[in-house]
């Protein structure tokens, strides 16, 4: 038996870029916006 999960968010349905959202989501945390953009992070898999 093998059981599976797929999270899918109402920002990928509404086509929202990633990297604003993680910009906005850094903002909101630290009140600084982020040191790096997402897509030169090593760990960002699209």
């Amino acid at each position: 038996m093998a059981r599976m999960e797929i999270e899918v968010s109402s920002d990928y349905l509404a086509g929202r870029d990633p990297a604003q959202l993680y910009e906005s989501c850094v903002y909101r945390q630290s009140g600084q916006l982020p040191s790096q953009p997402l897509y030169s992070r090593p760990d960002w898999r699209n």
